[in-house]
């Protein structure tokens, strides 16, 4: 395994391992945001769909929707020139 290959995997796990802490932020907002609504620990399917839009929609989540989006075309370019790189 060659410098490059290193860096290159090295800065692709680091880009994942930011989406997935604003993953897990998104996901326990939006559980929080349908606890509050419903009053249950535990708000089943339909309350977290709603509250999925009512963070959509947020303006005080802009940011984290903002940030969220660009780490996930990153990811997306970062593997898939990973895969042209090893000549796929």
């Amino acid at each position: 395994m060659t410098t490059a290959v290193i860096i290159r995997l090295t800065l692709q796990f680091l880009v994942f391992l930011v989406w997935a802490f604003c993953m897990f932020k998104m996901l326990f907002d939006v559980r929080r945001i349908a606890a509050g609504k419903t009053g249950s620990t535990f708000p089943g399917p339909v309350p977290f769909l709603s509250a999925m839009g009512e963070w959509g929609r947020a303006p005080a989540t802009r940011p984290w929707r903002n940030l969220l989006l660009f780490l996930t075309v990153v990811l997306f370019a970062m593997i898939g020139s990973s895969y042209l790189l090893a000549g796929g």
